[in-house]
C-alpha cells in the first residue's frame, strides 16, 4: 500500500511540473526561449559553470563533515553518497529523495544517519530563509519578512537546544529504545560549534550559488546584483513545496515572476534558472545515478561469484 502510495504521488508530481513546464513554454514562447540561449554571452556562463565545483564540494563536505561527527567515514564515501542522495532527490518531490543517502554509507545502523540528512536540510532551510529576509521586504512586504525572522527563531532555537532533547531521549528507556528517537536523538548530539560551523559551510554555499545564479542571468541580459539577491532565495525557497518533481516548473515560474519586476525578460530568467539547474542538480544526479548503477554491477558481480564459488 505504501508503494502504491508514493507511485499515485510521485505521478501526480510529474504531472503538476510538466502542466507547469507547458504552460511556461506557452507563455514565453519556445521560439524567444530559443532566440534568447542563441544570444548568450558565453564568457558569462562558462564563469558560472566554473563555481560549480566549489558550490558542490561546499555543499558535499558539508555533509562529510556531519558525518564525521557520528563516524570516521572516508571523504570518498561521503562523495558517493551525496550523490547517490542528489540522484534519487531528482525523481522525487520535494527532493525527499535525499534521504536515500544513508543506504550508501559505509556504517552500520544506518536509520542513524537519517537524522544527518533532516539536519543537513534543515541547515540549509535556515540560511534560505535568512536570504529571503531582504527580497521578502521588497516583494512580499512586512508581514512576510516578520513571518520569516519568527522561522529563523525558531529554528535557531530548535538546533542549538538539540542536545538538551537528545539527554532526554537518553534518559528515557522508552525513548532510548525506539528506532525513530534513536535516530533523532544521533541528530540532537551536535554541539554548539559543530552546528555554527554546519551553518557557516551552508552560507558560503548559497553565496556561491547566488553568483552562479548572476553570472547565468547576465549572461542573457544586464542585470543588476541586487536583483539576484532579493529574487533568488525567494524562488530556491520554492524547492520544499512537494507539489513538483524536483521543484520543476514551479522554480522556474517563480524566478520569471520575481525577476520581472527588476525588468529581466521572461526568457533569460527561465533559461538562466534552467540551466542552473541542469549544471547544479542534473548533472552530479547522472553522475551519481552512474556510481549507483556499477555499485549494484559490482555487488551482483560479487555475489554471482559467491554462488559458483559455493557449487
Amino acid at each position: 500500500m505504501a508503494a502504491t502510495g508514493n507511485r499515485i504521488r510521485y505521478a501526480i508530481a510529474l504531472a503538476i511540473s510538466i502542466a507547469l513546464l507547458a504552460a511556461l513554454l506557452f507563455l514565453l514562447d519556445v521560439e524567444q526561449l530559443l532566440a534568447s540561449l542563441e544570444q548568450v554571452d558565453l564568457a558569462w556562463f562558462a564563469i558560472a559553470f566554473g563555481v560549480m565545483p566549489a558550490f558542490f564540494l561546499t555543499k558535499v563536505y558539508k555533509w562529510h563533515y556531519l558525518v564525521r561527527t557520528r563516524a570516521g567515514v572516508p571523504f570518498g564515501d561521503s562523495l558517493t553518497s551525496f550523490l547517490a542522495g542528489i540522484s534519487f532527490s531528482l525523481v522525487t518531490p520535494a527532493r525527499t529523495g535525499e534521504l536515500s543517502r544513508v543506504a550508501y554509507l559505509p556504517v552500520r545502523d544506518r536509520h542513524v544517519y537519517t537524522g544527518l540528512v533532516a539536519l543537513d536540510k534543515i541547515f540549509d532551510l535556515l540560511c534560505i530563509i535568512m536570504l529571503s529576509c531582504l527580497g521578502s521586504v521588497a516583494i512580499l512586504g512586512h508581514w512576510a519578512t516578520l513571518l520569516f525572522i519568527l522561522t529563523i527563531v525558531a529554528i535557531l532555537l530548535l538546533v542549538f537546544n538539540l542536545s538538551r532533547l537528545s539527554r532526554y531521549v537518553d534518559r528515557h528507556p522508552k525513548l532510548s529504545g525506539n528506532r525513530f528517537f534513536v535516530s533523532l536523538g544521533e541528530m540532537m548530539a551536535l554541539k554548539p560549534r559543530q552546528i555554527l560551523y554546519s551553518i557557516s559551510l551552508t552560507l558560503l554555499g548559497f553565496v556561491l550559488l547566488l553568483a552562479q545564479c548572476y553570472c547565468l542571468v547576465r549572461a542573457f541580459v544586464p542585470v543588476s546584483p541586487e536583483a539576484i539577491l532579493f529574487s533568488y532565495p525567494l524562488t530556491v525557497l520554492t524547492n520544499i513545496l512537494p507539489f513538483t518533481v524536483s521543484g520543476l516548473g514551479l522554480r522556474e515560474g517563480t524566478a520569471v515572476l520575481l525577476l520581472a519586476r527588476f525588468g529581466v525578460p521572461g526568457p533569460a530568467a527561465f533559461n538562466a534558472t534552467f540551466l542552473l539547474f541542469f549544471i547544479n542538480t542534473f548533472i552530479p544526479a547522472i553522475i551519481g545515478a552512474g556510481i549507483i548503477f556499477l555499485r549494484h554491477l559490482s555487488a551482483c558481480g560479487d555475489s554471482a561469484t559467491g554462488v559458483r564459488q559455493g557449487e
